[in-house]
C-alpha cells in the first residue's frame, strides 16, 4: 500500500526531474528529492510511472528535443547537448529509435506531437463500492491552474475501469489525456496521468 507522503515524495521528483532535464541527474540526487532509499525510490518509481527512472528521464528530453526540432531552427548538435547527449550520432539513433525517423526527417515533418508527456500522480480512494472519485491540480506550459475531476468506475469485465474525466479548462483537450491506473491495495489506486 502506498500512503499520500510517499505519493507526494514521488510527485515531488517527477517535479524535479521536469525542472532540471538539461542537467545532470544522477539516481543520488533523486534519492535526495524523494527522501527514500534509492532501491526503495527506484523500485517504486517503476513500479508506479511503469517505466524506469532512467528511461523515463531519456524519454522525456527525447519529447523536449522533438518539441525544439519542430518549434526552432536550432542546430541538432545543440539540441543533442541540451538533452545530455555527447554526440548528435548518439542522439540520432536514440531519437530514431524513440520515434522511427531521424531528427532531420522529424523536423521535415514539421509537426509536434507529444510523444511522451509528463506523469502527474493522484491517489484516489474508494468511495462506495467499487467506484472511486478524486482529483488532481496541475499547471499546464503557461502556467494556468487546470483541475481534472476523475470518477473510475470498476468493471466486472477483465477488472477494468472506466474512466469518466472533466476539466475546468473548456478548451483542454481530454481525449489526449493519458490515464493509467495501478492498483496500490485493497480500497485504492494511483492514476498516473499525462497530459
Amino acid at each position: 500500500m502506498i500512503d499520500k507522503s510517499t505519493l507526494n515524495q514521488l510527485q515531488w521528483t517527477l517535479d524535479y526531474i521536469e525542472e532540471h532535464l538539461e542537467d545532470v541527474i544522477t539516481l543520488e540526487m533523486l534519492e535526495g528529492v524523494s527522501l527514500m532509499s534509492k532501491t526503495s525510490f527506484y523500485i517504486l518509481f517503476s513500479n508506479v510511472i511503469g517505466v524506469t527512472v532512467k528511461e523515463y528521464i531519456t524519454k522525456r528530453r527525447l519529447n523536449i528535443s522533438a518539441f525544439k526540432l519542430v518549434e526552432t531552427d536550432r542546430k541538432v548538435i545543440d539540441i543533442a547537448f541540451e538533452a545530455m547527449y555527447n554526440s548528435s550520432e548518439a542522439y540520432s539513433r536514440r531519437f530514431k529509435k524513440e520515434y522511427g525517423v531521424s531528427p532531420t526527417e522529424y523536423r521535415k515533418i514539421d509537426e509536434f506531437s507529444e510523444h511522451f508527456p509528463k506523469a502527474s500522480l493522484i491517489k484516489m480512494q474508494t468511495v462506495q463500492g467499487d467506484q472511486e472519485k478524486g482529483g488532481i491540480l496541475m499547471n499546464d506550459s503557461i502556467k494556468n491552474k487546470i483541475v481534472l475531476d476523475i470518477e473510475v468506475k470498476k468493471t466486472d469485465i477483465d477488472e477494468t475501469y472506466i474512466l469518466d474525466v472533466k476539466s475546468n479548462q473548456e478548451n483542454m483537450d481530454i481525449q489526449n489525456t493519458e490515464i493509467k491506473i495501478k492498483e496500490v491495495g485493497k480500497g485504492e489506486i494511483v492514476a498516473v496521468i499525462t497530459v
